[in-house]
């Protein structure tokens, strides 16, 4: 049969399979709405056409859209469902990655499967499972014997050991995986003479990257000129990986402890049997403790190939063209000897080569594709096998070939990063009133992750046209074989070279709050920074993710922390009674005096405003307001009050804890170095932005012409949009050399004859904090001057008549006649600003998401909740930066009191 027959066949098979929702409907039946994340009916892959076919087979099923609310910036999908989950309007059926899966359990968010799937010490016929010794066999995890659920014995060990904990299943494998590998383009391998063959060791694979990077060759079509690298490297965590695995290293180790010899034993995440190397006993069924590993030497081999793939310095022979590498001594004098026959070969500055790998500040994919597409970019981390991406590319499928991670050295091996998704049940679903409901949606989640999602899946990928970029493996699975030719040999030949590599990433509770805040961070420093200290940084995140993070400090440590929060709790309440009684002291004296002028009468009305004030409308006139204010502001602080001395969980069960979140939360190297950075931030800014309308309103009061298109010219910014500014100015700020700043920079510095690199705005902690300010100067300040414009016209004309008559210039009037006017205004302005800018963080979140130094406080708190999930120590941290803040707010306070507002004359 022909390809095209085949396809027929194919198509017709599928409107057999699933016309969509037909069959006989009992009228009496009841309807199940399911929410389902990503179900789209005008959508395409696999959730939309199994939901249909769920549907067609079981017309009481109704699958509906899940649309969570949507939060600006890289966590905002999955703030946004945190947020439905924690409203009781979550999806039903939903979506995970791996290392969501733990953090999710934590929450409550995950519904229990046991009841689909099996039970630990059960058999499937509901008999239960014994040892040799008649005790119940539980082992912690569910056996082929004991499941109920016939996919779950096709199932990976690592896969059921990921989603179980303590004998309980909380979620099932979804269709969808990427093998996260190297794609190469095969032609530019060809044509530099390059080995397609996998290479065996780092060292193969840099001198493979060096013959294929040439930075000073002109790229057709590209739109910043770069040459072409050998390499490109996203800085994003989960790429870090297979390098580290490559190296023969472990991010985290699994340890148990014998109960009967109290010693703790550590294993590789993958570990299944747990069997005690003393005493030969298995540890399984025991609880598991994390430990972070970041410094061993597999980890920091690792991260010093990543720096030398950014930053070696080489040479290419001008006799011969092969590369060779420089030291320090080589630069400084200039000259290398040429490997084999030791002859010196001498260069000058412009001769270096740094690095074989190229990267971004701000990574973009699609604009990754488009390096790969164009040639500037030769190797790249991408997912392999996988129909996304490789049927995107406009690139011809004999040009692309796969390679796993190369290993540190050819004894070790390869490693293929396995990044799947994962499905799991809401816990609204729990109950006997929604037993039905829950069956219904564990048809759908099951059929999703089983054989007939991923056979409707393949058979969808076909129909299209696209059996070529799929697998071997899936086509089998499908009943598709026929189509397994369509497959390029080599690609077959790939796959069965390097999918045997895959390993998950960590999948332990808290992981992602590590890999995201730590390894990333550090990772980006190091692109940005030759001279980053990594290996103090890697110390310094290991120490905190196994004293704060993966695991609690030690009891008697926190015991002597305890005592001393304790101290301070009780200075603190002594502070604020005093602070009380002389405030109630204080309202008791006006009152007295108050009613003592009624009395006798003094000033006019008096009488007639006691009364006033000892009736009732005055209070049934405040009520809305009042009632307002206690509702959306009072009521949530006293929530958030609780929620800072618990263990918080949004759907979980929650505990009391006392001063234990603060205590964390001021030990927390991270915290100290928010700290630091808001105060940074908060100079930066204020030194900025407070100033700048004062004297831009003296301008545009002293100017004789054109004062209302001046004023005009300066609003406008404010009519922008807050995101549309940040943007724009993100583009400005553009680390490249075709960044518009650099451009004007690296121009201006040509014209004096100095040769300057490109600055890295964003990334640079010195100019970063500058950088994110600098919108809000230029939007904001119109806006303030015309307040303090607004003021000068309070300013009585005498007194500057006066002035000159004295001899007084400008500045002399400014300083004796125009600031002690307005002095008030600054003052309250000042404390207001002061305050405001502690709680900014939006042209942060936009412009650096809390890189180079620029996490300040309020963004550490939305981290801290929303991406890590702990709502108990970011309370703690937003009540902390609340204390910092009360003095300057009861400041304000006492000054509001003394201010006297006066009408501007016309």
């Amino acid at each position: 049969m022909s390809t095209l027959g085949k396809a027929a066949a194919v198509c017709l098979t599928g409107l057999v399979v699933w016309p969509g929702r037909v069959g006989v409907y009992a009228q009496d039946e009841p309807q199940y709405e399911i929410k389902v994340e990503w179900y789209d009916p005008n959508g395409r892959w696999d959730i939309p056409l199994v939901c249909f076919e769920v549907m067609r087979r079981d017309p009481s099923i109704i699958c509906t859209r899940f649309s969570p609310l949507q939060v600006q910036g890289g966590m905002g999908y999955t703030s946004g469902k945190i947020m439905a989950f924690a409203t009781g309007a979550g999806p039903d059926v939903f979506n995970m990655w791996t290392n969501q899966v733990a953090s999710f359990r934590e929450q409550g968010f995950l519904l229990p499967l046991n009841e689909f799937i099996g039970h630990d010490g059960m058999l499937a016929d509901g008999s239960p499972k014994l040892l040799p010794n008649g005790e119940r066999d539980l082992n912690g995890r569910i056996d082929d014997d004991e499941a109920t659920w016939d996919y779950w014995k096709q199932l990976d060990p690592i896969q059921r050991k990921i989603v179980t904990q303590d004998g309980i299943v909380y979620s099932v494998p979804a269709r969808r995986a990427d093998y996260v590998g190297l794609m190469y383009r095969k032609d530019l391998l060809r044509h530099y003479g390059v080995s397609e063959e996998p290479p065996d060791s780092w060292d193969d694979f840099f001198r493979r990257m060096q013959k294929l990077t040439w930075p000073e060759l002109e790229i057709e079509g590209a739109e910043k000129q770069s040459g072409r690298w050998g390499l490109y490297l996203h800085r994003y965590h989960i790429y870090l990986y297979p390098w580290v695995w490559a190296s023969g290293g472990n991010f985290v180790l699994e340890g148990k402890t014998n109960p009967r010899t109290g010693k703790t034993h550590w294993y590789p995440k993958e570990e299944l049997d747990f069997i005690d190397p003393d005493t030969g006993e298995g540890l399984a069924h025991l609880p598991s403790e994390w430990r972070v590993t970041f410094t061993t030497p597999e980890v920091i081999a690792a991260y010093d190939f990543l720096w030398r793939c950014f930053y070696q310095p080489w040479i290419r022979d001008p006799r011969t063209e092969e590369p060779i590498d420089l030291t320090d001594a080589d630069i400084e004098r200039g000259a290398v000897e040429r490997p084999g026959d030791g002859r010196p070969v001498r260069f000058g500055d412009d001769d270096i080569i740094r690095g074989v790998a190229r990267t971004y500040t701000t990574e973009d994919p699609v604009h990754k594709n488009e390096l790969f597409e164009r040639g500037e970019i030769v190797c790249f981390q991408a997912g392999v096998g996988t129909v996304d991406l490789t049927s995107r590319l406009e690139v011809r499928p004999d040009q692309l070939g796969f390679w796993a991670v190369p290993p540190r050295e050819p004894s070790l091996p390869p490693a293929l990063y396995l990044n799947p998704h994962w499905l799991g049940l809401s816990p609204s679903l729990a109950g006997e009133r929604h037993r039905v409901k829950r069956r219904k949606a564990w048809t759908i989640a099951s059929s999703l992750g089983s054989d007939l999602g991923k056979a409707m899946y393949t058979r969808y990928m076909v129909q299209q046209g696209l059996a070529m970029f799929t697998t071997p493996q899936e086509l089998r699975a499908a009943g598709l074989e026929e189509y397994i030719p369509e497959i390029p040999e080599h690609w077959r030949r790939d796959y069965r070279r390097i999918l045997r590599y895959r390993r998950y990433e960590p999948w332990n509770p808290d992981w992602l709050q590590v890999a995201r805040n730590d390894l990333a961070a550090i990772f980006d420093n190091i692109a940005r920074d030759p001279e980053f200290d990594y290996q103090a940084a890697l110390r310094d995140a290991e120490r905190r993710a196994n004293s704060y993070i993966m695991r609690s400090r030690p009891e008697e440590e926190m015991a002597v922390y305890r005592r001393w929060a304790m101290g301070l709790v009780a200075l603190a309440f002594a502070l604020l009674a005093v602070f009380t009684l002389l405030l109630v002291r204080e309202l008791r004296h006006k009152t007295a005096e108050a009613v003592k002028a009624a009395e006798e009468g003094r000033g006019a009305g008096a009488g007639a405003a006691r009364n006033v004030y000892v009736r009732w409308l005055p209070w049934a006139l405040l009520f809305p307001a009042l009632a307002s204010i206690a509702l959306w502001a009072y009521y949530p602080l006293i929530r958030g009050t609780a929620m800072a001395f618990m263990d918080y969980r949004l759907m979980g069960e929650r505990t009391w804890i006392g001063l234990d979140n603060f205590i964390n939360v001021i030990l927390d190297q991270q915290f100290q170095q928010s700290v630091i950075a808001t105060l940074k931030y908060v100079t930066v800014a204020l030194g900025l932005t407070f100033l700048a309308p004062i004297v831009l309103a003296i301008m545009l009061n002293e100017i004789p012409r054109l004062k209302q298109f001046f004023r005009t010219v300066f609003f406008l910014p404010q009519v922008c949009s807050g995101v549309v500014i940040m943007l724009l100015w993100k583009q400005l700020f553009e680390g490249s050399p075709q960044g518009l700043l650099n451009q004007v920079v690296l121009g201006a510095a040509s014209l004096f004859g100095a040769d300057m690199a490109p600055i890295d705005w964003l990334g640079n902690e010195f100019w970063a904090p500058i950088c994110v300010v600098l919108p809000i100067l230029w939007a904001s300040t119109g806006m303030a001057s015309l307040i303090y414009l607004a003021a000068l016209k309070t300013v009585p004309d005498e007194l500057y008549e006066a002035a000159e008559i004295d001899g007084a210039g400008l500045w002399q009037k400014i300083r004796h006649v125009t600031l002690p006017m307005l002095y008030p205004l600054i003052v309250i302005n000042f404390v207001g600003a002061f305050i405001g800018t502690f709680h900014q963080m939006q042209n942060i979140f936009v412009m650096t998401g809390g890189a180079a130094g620029t996490r300040v406080l309020s963004l550490h708190i939305w981290y801290t909740a929303y991406a890590d999930l702990k709502f108990g120590p970011a309370t703690a941290t937003a009540w902390v930066l609340g204390s910092m803040l009360i003095g300057f707010t009861v400041w304000q306070l006492r000054i509001l009191r003394r201010v006297e507002f006066r009408r501007a004359e016309e």
